[in-house]
């Protein structure tokens, strides 16, 4: 009887028409995977690119609806109202570019004049809030009323373009992919284009230059602050501006060209989704342009980067609201008169 030799049957095994499956990869493997491979080139990252939302873009000039027929927001951040001195009118104010001046006075560019008295009649009240604070402007003779004069925060966005084409061009000069570079140029294009129409300073500024109005800007009845501003027949007609913002006033050449932009903006935003090699120099680019973009529609800014160039004349904070509206009837006839109304129910 032969002898059983094992090498044998192992030879017969395997060359016989059994199949052998192949190793699985476990669901652990597959995510582990999938995950790996998303975190070297993301995927689906026109949600990421659109996370700021259209309200932030809207106050950082970039909003395209054109369903009010305005381009800047319909209402300002922080109500208030405009008070005419000259015969006691009184205005909502409707205006974004009046409700951002006001918002940003005594966090950002209060003079420090103003600072020194407000401080002083707090301490001596000992409290928070106390009387009036009345600071009085004139519009700048060296400055032209309604135009937007370029500070820091305009000169960063020009930084943020360079920045973000230059990253854009590195796929290009490794590994020579244009595609991003180009798609970036053409965002970055598209932007100014959105941001330049001549309907942004139409409605910025809807109101009648060298005006003589002295105006009075305030949140009303129990205010800290009021903001006197005279125009001396050099500043913007505040009291038309106030009420100008609820008006549909987009002119006849707008319309087109928003529509023709925003179709540019879907056809660059298809051509984005079609990326799928180093993209993550698409979410730097994007992730640089939304930082910039929320810090745009947020940022304080002075009067003049606001079209309405101001230097301060004088500041009258008493503890007492009457005390302070009777010291600037005093220097400014009709101006404490005019907001006597408004304060009624404090003197």
């Amino acid at each position: 009887m032969p002898a059983f030799r094992p090498s044998k049957v192992l030879r017969a095994i395997s060359t016989s028409a059994i199949p052998i499956a192949a190793p699985t990869l476990g669901p652990d493997k597959i995510i582990n995977s999938e995950a790996a491979s998303q975190w070297r080139n993301p995927g689906d990252i026109l949600s990421l690119l659109l996370l700021e939302g259209g309200d932030v873009l809207q106050r950082a000039i970039a909003q395209l609806a054109v369903g009010d027929k305005r381009l800047m927001p319909a209402t300002p951040d922080l109500q208030s109202i405009v008070v005419n001195a000259d015969y006691g009118h009184t205005r909502t104010n409707q205006s974004w570019i009046l409700g951002r001046i006001l918002r940003d006075f005594e966090s950002y560019w209060m003079p420090s004049d103003v600072r020194k008295e407000l401080d002083g009649m707090l301490k001596k009240s000992k409290s928070p809030k106390a009387g009036l604070c009345i600071s009085i402007f004139e519009a700048d003779p060296a400055k032209e009323a309604g135009l937007a004069y370029r500070d820091l925060l305009w000169k960063a966005g020009y930084a943020i373009a360079i920045s973000q084409l230059i990253i854009a061009a590195i796929p290009w000069v490794r590994w020579g992919q244009w595609e991003i570079v180009v798609i970036t140029a053409g965002g970055t294009l598209l932007a100014f284009i959105s941001a330049s129409l001549p309907q942004w300073r139409e409605e910025r500024w809807a109101c009648r230059r060298k005006s003589k109005k002295t105006t009075c800007l305030t949140q009303g009845n129990g205010a800290q602050h009021v903001l006197v501003i005279m125009g001396a027949g050099r500043g913007l007609d505040l009291e038309g501006l106030a009420g100008a913002g609820g008006l549909g006033t987009m002119s006849a050449t707008t319309g087109p060209a928003i529509v023709t932009v925003t179709v540019l903006w879907v056809a660059l935003l298809v051509t984005v989704s079609g990326i799928k090699e180093n993209t993550w120099f698409l979410l730097a680019v994007g992730a640089l342009g939304m930082v910039y973009i929320v810090v745009a529609a947020g940022a304080p800014r002075r009067p003049e980067a606001l079209g309405l160039p101001l230097i301060f004349k004088r500041v009258i904070a008493k503890d007492r609201t009457i005390a302070a509206l009777q010291e600037l009837e005093q220097h400014y006839s009709g101006v404490g008169v005019s907001l006597l109304p408004i304060f009624s129910r404090e003197v």
